[in-house]
């Protein structure tokens, strides 16, 4: 006789009922946060190349000296330079560091979670995702590209009113995995009805 706690595993992993939201989840999640570090490394990699094209030697140079030099990886070097620069504070990284061992789990561990019952808790970690690439995307928009734009010399600017196109992006992918019917294809209906009009 198969003691219940092994039998209990075995069916929650044969359990398409079981397994298919957990997968699409976890699946959401790992390329949610791949879209948060590509964010997190990409906008200050581009912010030093200053280029369409190919970064030249010296932006090269510099973009190490100034970035990749402070931690052996370049996500922590560039959380570093965030936080040095006003980006972010010492609580967003404790932060990330939540997110990021929540998706090396669900990553390596994924089949070991489901089967013991043990998957984690990602709703709130989901919402931190949105909050801090909301928060550094914003800052990116304030500090650069509404500060080199002559038209919003002395303007007053409402940041809680910034909606970032990469902020969309990942509250799409959010809804889509965590939120009822309606919030699941709110997005995909909107873009119909947007079609209908403009056809």
């Amino acid at each position: 006789m198969m003691k219940s706690d092994i039998h209990e595993s075995w069916e929650n992993f044969f359990n398409p009922d079981v397994m298919r939201p957990l997968l699409i989840t976890a699946s959401i999640y790992i390329t949610a946060f791949e879209f948060l570090k590509e964010s997190i490394i990409g906008q200050i990699r581009d912010f030093y190349s200053m280029s369409p094209f190919e970064a030249d030697e010296d932006s090269k140079r510099e973009y190490r000296e100034m970035v990749l030099s402070r931690k052996k990886s370049p996500l922590y070097a560039s959380l570093d330079w965030l936080k040095e620069n006003g980006a972010i504070n010492e609580q967003d990284i404790d932060s990330f560091n939540s997110i990021r061992t929540c998706r090396n789990e669900l990553a390596h561990n994924l089949f070991e979670k489901i089967s013991e019952n043990s998957f984690p808790d990602i709703e709130p970690l989901f919402r931190s995702m949105v909050d801090l690439l909301n928060k550094i995307e914003v800052w990116w928009i304030v500090n650069f590209e509404l500060a080199t734009n002559s038209d919003f010399d002395n303007a007053e600017v409402d940041e809680s009113k910034i909606l970032p196109g990469p902020v969309l992006v990942l509250k799409m992918m959010v809804d889509v995995a965590l939120g009822d019917e309606a919030n699941s294809t709110y997005y995909y209906n909107e873009f119909k009805k947007k079609t209908r009009s403009d056809g």
